[in-house]
């Protein structure tokens, strides 16, 4: 259930044992229900003391207990964007950086534009707004 294969989970930047949750899960129309079981089998594994050779992100463990995801868990997965977030946090960006709130990704070859926010492709990044860009 933790294949790359069938995605669902992806692993991590980091490294190539830990698991996240593929952003291309949603390719497969039940994919909700597979993860509502997936979470039961390891609730299960859980309460009965149960291990399963399967290793996430900080960032998981911190949104199934409800915890806030902070930008220091990001380093775990993807240590570019971590400095560079981090960077840009830390300096002016003022004719620096010339981003807005949206990115572009590829999803089985087809370049796919993703809003951070409602209109956010035509939002652009500026020094008073770069934590919520961030965020």
């Amino acid at each position: 259930m933790f294949n790359p294969f069938y995605c669902l989970f992806e692993y991590s930047a980091h490294d190539n044992r830990t698991l996240q949750i593929s952003p291309t899960s949603g390719v497969n129309p039940k994919h909700l229900h597979y993860f509502r079981f997936i979470g039961r089998i390891l609730g299960l594994a859980i309460f009965h003391r149960r291990y399963l050779n399967a290793y996430f992100i900080s960032g998981f463990y911190k949104m199934v207990i409800t915890k806030k995801i902070a930008l220091s868990d990001l380093e775990s997965v993807d240590a570019e964007l971590y400095r560079s977030m981090k960077w840009m946090l830390d300096n002016d960006i003022t004719g620096v950086i010339d981003e807005t709130f949206s990115l572009q990704e590829e999803r089985f070859g087809e370049l796919v534009t993703i809003e951070l926010k409602p209109g956010g492709v035509d939002i652009e990044v500026t020094e008073e707004n770069k934590q919520e860009f961030v965020e």
